[in-house]
């Protein structure tokens, strides 16, 4: 298996530093143009499966890429950074390249625990990828955030987890398994 991380462009929290307000979390102009530049970076991979948070910004981020290339998503709750319990919102015009990851039931997912960094639901998120694709011949993608990502790519190298690894805007981030291990391939490749 191969598994490409992908942090989401830029939002307006991100270039303002405001994070209070209800829009922060929605692409800025360059997370736009990161979000047309990351789809032509995309287009030389084909993948067996994309999955992503169900944040606002990471669909946006994506979702150039999925139309372009006729493609859907499925959106992993447990991928969202923080601790995620609620209702899993698809927006209707977003709905043709999304859709719920199987086994989430009417879209809700319970908060499981209140843990620092959500150390116990990316391990989670982590080991059902590998259960779902683990020793096979397959390209992944997985659409994500800062500090989850770091986490996340940690948790995949059997790591703890202490955010080691940085993701700037719309960055990539390739793993190859080999023989039930997995290396680094690039880290956070613009």
């Amino acid at each position: 298996m191969k598994l490409i991380f992908v942090r989401h462009g830029q939002t307006i929290g991100n270039a303002t530093g405001i994070y209070d307000t209800s829009y922060h979390g929605d692409l800025s102009d360059l997370g736009k143009a990161q979000a047309e530049r990351l789809a032509e970076r995309l287009k030389v991979y084909t993948f067996d499966a994309i999955l992503c948070s169900p944040a606002k910004r990471t669909m946006e981020t994506i979702l150039p890429y999925l139309k372009a290339n006729h493609l859907r998503a499925e959106i992993w709750p447990e991928l969202f950074e923080g601790i995620f319990a609620g209702r899993v919102e698809i927006p209707d015009e977003l709905k043709p390249y999304f859709y719920p990851r199987e086994g989430i039931e009417d879209l809700v997912f319970p908060l499981k625990k209140d843990l620092p960094n959500n150390h116990e639901i990316i391990q989670e998120s982590v080991d059902r990828i590998i259960e779902s694709y683990g020793g096979r011949e397959c390209r992944i993608l997985v659409v994500g955030h800062y500090h989850q990502g770091g986490r996340f790519i940690e948790a995949f190298l059997g790591l703890e987890m202490r955010g080691r690894f940085d993701h700037e805007n719309t960055g990539m981030t390739s793993l190859k398994e080999q023989d039930g291990i997995f290396r680094i391939e690039y880290l956070n490749r613009i």
